[in-house]
């Protein structure tokens, strides 16, 4: 099967999860993780075979797939966090978190290069006045 991709706009994004909200309220951010983890598996799977499972290699390869295929405009990891900028989930003003694909997505991009179940939160985040969106990743049960 061929890799085909789909471009959406930060405005569409953002339009979709105010429905979802409107239908589903906060539990739609479950939904939401869980479609973060799919694409995490994506981007992880491909840099896993690029980077020859080469960590620093690794992270820098996705970091670039992910500004790449326009999640973040820039993504850095480093001792179990990923400093992200220009997040397209950030909606600014909301007052809480909002990056729930990517939480996804980081949760599995350190699942597959340790071989670990990992816990993903997002510590701070632009949509509530960070500066940055942060997330700690931990490995489950610690």
């Amino acid at each position: 099967m061929s890799l085909r991709t789909v471009r959406i706009s930060r405005d569409e994004l953002l339009r979709i999860r105010k429905i979802y909200e409107n239908v589903m309220s906060y539990a739609c951010y479950g939904l939401f993780f869980k479609e973060g983890e799919v694409l995490g598996e994506s981007i992880s799977e491909f840099a896993m075979k690029s980077s020859g499972g080469e960590r620093e290699k690794y992270f820098e390869l996705v970091a670039n797939l992910m500004a790449g295929r326009g999640w973040v405009e820039k993504a850095e990891f480093k001792d179990g966090k990923a400093i992200v900028e220009g997040s397209i989930e950030v909606e600014e003003g909301a007052g809480h978190t909002t990056c729930h694909l990517l939480r996804g997505m980081i949760k599995k991009i350190y699942e597959a290069i340790d071989l670990e179940r990992y816990d993903c939160e997002e510590e701070q985040c632009v949509s509530k006045g960070d500066p940055k969106c942060v997330f700690v990743v931990k490995k489950r049960g610690v």
